[in-house]
Parts: structure tokens; C-alpha cells; sequence
């Protein structure tokens, strides 16, 4: 289930960043699609998973 949320998470985060949008703006679009999907999640996770997961689709550091 992870996996799917992580790859749609990414594809909207780098979606949105190719069509010129703001940084924070496409990280809040993904952070709400991880929360839309995985519910149960506190809001805090969900900014620092998806944090991670970009860092590591990145190849940046947090």
C-alpha cells in the first residue's frame, strides 16, 4: 500500500515542479495526497515521509 502512495506522492511532487510550481507548493500537494490516502497517518508523519521520500527520489539530504 506504501508503494503506491509513495509513487503517486512522487509523481505529483515532480509533476508539479516540471510545470514550474513552486517548491513548497508541490510538497504540500503531495503531503495531502499521502493524507488523503493514508488517513490514520498524524499530519506530522505525513510531512516527514514525504520529506524522505523525496529526499531519497532526489538524491538530497534532509
Amino acid at each position: 500500500m506504501f508503494d503506491e502512495i509513495r509513487d503517486a506522492a512522487l509523481r505529483v511532487y515532480s509533476e508539479m515542479r516540471n510545470l514550474g510550481l513552486a517548491d513548497p507548493l508541490a510538497f504540500d500537494a503531495a503531503v495531502n495526497l499521502f493524507r488523503h490516502r493514508a488517513p490514520q497517518s498524524g499530519d506530522v508523519q505525513a510531512e516527514y515521509v514525504v520529506a524522505d521520500w523525496i529526499c531519497e527520489a532526489t538524491g538530497e539530504a534532509l
